[in-house]
């Protein structure tokens, strides 16, 4: 081409760099008076905690919000898989809508008298099999037989398969962002549906004469703590949980499925963790943590005190910092204060 002006390619970085850290100065900016918009949006806790809870659950999106199936009841086919010196042991699978198969393990005490239920949940790349000793070897990697050492408490323990296994492990390909980003486009989320899912799987099992459907606990690690901390939130009937692994600021560890739109000026961490009061809320980081550092998760937890003391339950709120790395404790001091919230 003749007379057409041209230049290198790195003549027009400075615009572009300029660009880029203006955003990013833009978004400092966003998150510097955010705090404060969310002391004004959480100003009434608790008086309004259950409108602080229904636009949580519309911000996390469909099926949380809808009542599309309020009158629904779901059904289970429930196969035994063996038994041990602790539980009978079934793999139960869940129709938590219509057309929605949802599974896991279910442990029920040999003795099958009525006991609390606790809800036991793997993390990212995990099964619910691999949380509970069950692989050859009894190798339970870092949940250091997380479900287990619960079970031994003397309750009944169901431990739910999410869409996070080791997909080079089993062999069983998917997408987990892309759909999260097609359920968002859809008005819900994964965080949504899988919540859903074990809330109504909840709904069958606390039908059993086994089950104290008063005495409800869930514990989980990593992603698993994620699922802990946010089902809590959205399901009253959890008595008390265990979030490991997980509760930090959320704008330093800001991934996809973990983000709704406005949640920066609504629910970060700790306003979704208020949700929880006055119920038992018991958390784990280990200082030596790969992926949540400990700085911005003490934090945060200071924010969320101020929230339990305003529910006026301090003593509900307890966070364990103990020499680890990204793994459940092995300490059964927070595993203690959680069965005396059941007991």
């Amino acid at each position: 081409m003749q007379n057409v002006f041209q230049e290198p390619e790195y003549t027009g970085n400075i615009q572009r760099m300029t660009y880029l850290s203006d955003i990013e100065k833009l978004i400092a900016e966003r998150r510097a008076a955010a705090a404060a918009e969310r002391d004004r949006f959480m100003a009434d806790y608790p008086a309004r905690l259950e409108d602080l809870r229904a636009r949580y659950l519309d911000m996390l999106g469909w099926p949380l919000n809808s009542h599309e199936f309020d009158q629904y009841i779901p059904t289970a086919e429930e196969t035994y898989l063996g038994s041990d010196e602790r539980a009978d042991i079934y793999r139960v699978i869940v129709e938590a809508m219509p057309g929605l198969r949802f599974g896991g393990i279910l442990f029920v005490a040999r003795d099958h008298k009525r006991r609390p239920l606790v809800i036991s949940q793997h993390g990212g790349l995990g099964t619910p099999e691999l949380c509970s000793s069950l692989y050859r070897g009894g190798d339970s990697a870092n949940y250091n037989d997380m479900t287990q050492r619960v079970l031994a408490r003397g309750v009944h323990v169901f431990a739910p398969q999410l869409l996070l296994w080791n997909k080079e492990t089993y062999h069983i390909q998917y997408d987990r962002r892309m759909i999260d980003n097609s359920l968002k486009q859809l008005g819900g989320s994964i965080t949504a549906l899988e919540i859903y899912c074990i809330m109504r799987s909840i709904d069958y099992l606390t039908k059993k004469d086994y089950v104290d459907e008063t005495r409800v606990g869930m514990v989980g690690l990593s992603y698993g703590g994620f699922y802990t901390l946010f089902t809590a939130a959205a399901d009253p009937r959890i008595k008390s949980c265990i979030a490991s692994g997980f509760f930090n600021d959320r704008f330093a560890h800001n991934w996809l499925d973990w983000t709704w739109k406005d949640a920066g000026r609504t629910f970060l961490d700790a306003e979704v963790a208020a949700l929880i009061a006055p119920r038992g809320l018991r958390m784990q980081l280990g200082t030596h943590d790969n992926l949540f550092a400990e700085a911005p998760a003490r934090n945060e937890l200071e924010r969320l005190r101020g929230f339990f003391e305003r529910a006026h339950c301090p003593e509900k709120l307890y966070m364990e910092f103990f020499d680890g790395t990204h793994e459940f404790s092995r300490s059964e001091e927070t595993i203690d204060l959680f069965m005396n919230d059941l007991a």
